[in-house]
């Protein structure tokens, strides 16, 4: 399979990603908890990149002075504090778990008339929240695709480690499976120039900037 080929099957397509077809795994945030990775990721993954990452943003129309907090559990309490309106997929979706890690940390139980639960795809949510004048986190990716159609909305927070989701890509060990070495040409292939430089401009020629970041990016954010 060529590098466009890769581009027009969507490997790096919006939202969250599990593939684990001929031995290989793309997975976003929250592979850990995933049920249906468990025979894949058996034993040691002997192949394993961080190849792209977007971030999650906090957005508004603009009630409460989130811009000053230096953090995103900062952010959700001044929110929780002030029964702001607060959008959330409710969806367990990665962009869910990400939003509940962060209510979590500042242990925070979000519910209350304040706390609207949409059980929906991004884009509707989002567009939910534009609605309401509420507060939505969303990643960046569908920010960059979608903030046309949303004007009164604005970023009012973004930056944290915590709200980066990074993509990973990884082979099953050695023997588990007859297509792995089709998956390790899949990785070599995602880390090459060619592949990194995919990752970077897709979307660009369509929005005007890309709607992911590389590998040289992901390591910033690397623990």
């Amino acid at each position: 399979m060529t590098l466009e080929e890769f581009r027009l099957r969507g490997f790096v397509d919006r939202g969250r990603q599990q593939r684990h077809d001929k031995g290989r795994l793309v997975a976003s945030q929250g592979i850990q908890e995933s049920d249906d990775v468990g025979d894949l990721l058996r034993g040691t993954a002997p192949a394993q990149l961080r190849f792209a990452q977007r971030r999650h943003r906090l957005l508004q129309r603009g009630i409460l002075a989130i811009v000053e907090v230096w953090n995103a559990v900062a952010a959700y309490r001044r929110i929780a504090e002030a029964g702001a309106k607060f959008v959330s997929r409710g969806d367990n979706s990665g962009t869910h778990q990400k939003e509940m890690s962060v209510w979590n940390a500042a242990k925070i139980k979000p519910e209350g008339t304040w706390y609207i639960v949409t059980r929906d795809f991004m884009t509707a949510s989002l567009k939910r929240a534009e609605a309401e004048g509420a507060y939505f986190m969303t990643d960046s990716s569908t920010w960059v695709a979608e903030k046309a159609n949303v004007p009164r909305l604005k970023i009012l927070f973004r930056g944290d480690k915590a709200l980066v989701n990074t993509y990973h890509a990884l082979a099953a060990p050695e023997g588990a499976t007859p297509g792995r070495a089709t998956a390790i040409k899949f990785i070599e292939s995602v880390a090459s120039p060619d592949g990194q430089r995919i990752v970077r401009d897709f979307g660009k020629d369509r929005f005007g900037e890309g709607l992911y970041n590389d590998a040289a990016y992901v390591r910033k954010y690397a623990d």
